[in-house]
């Protein structure tokens, strides 16, 4: 299952997961607007772009959003990352009740994958980096719900 990682740094490379509340960027220092490529930002729609400084997941949060919008737009987003990526949001710190505890649901649900069965060798599994202020025991509280 993945991890969850409190750091003010992702590792090269990590993909970096931008919420689209409204058809707006929720960050505007991607160096690419959504709108530019097309992207509207509807509830779980996902694009990923790659920019300057990186790749950039845009995930679509509605015109508004409450803890179970943004849960089930992280999911869309892990479901969206490329196999045995690892990604970096800030999308924990949006003003909506439950915020850390939806993205660490969402990302943990969504980057589920069952392969026991499988006959290939299994990707490794994903870990989202928090960026920015986390209370970490309702964090390590929101990884054992999932667990």
């Amino acid at each position: 299952m993945s991890s969850v990682t409190f750091a003010s740094d992702a590792p090269e490379g990590a993909v970096r997961i931008v919420g689209v509340l409204g058809g707006e960027s929720l960050e505007n220092d991607t160096g690419l607007a959504p709108d530019q490529v097309g992207f509207e930002g509807d509830a779980g729609q996902t694009m990923m772009a790659v920019t300057a400084d990186g790749p950039v997941l845009w995930v679509g949060l509605g015109e508004e959003t409450d803890s179970a919008g943004l849960r089930d737009a992280m999911g869309a987003a892990a479901r969206a990352l490329p196999d045995g990526r690892s990604a970096v949001t800030s999308l924990h710190q949006l003003n909506v009740d439950g915020a850390l505890q939806a993205v660490i649901t969402g990302f943990r649900l969504g980057s589920y994958r069952f392969q026991a069965y499988r006959s290939k060798e299994p990707s490794p599994d994903p870990a989202l980096y928090l960026h920015g202020e986390v209370d970490e025991q309702m964090a390590t509280r929101s990884e054992t719900i999932v667990d």
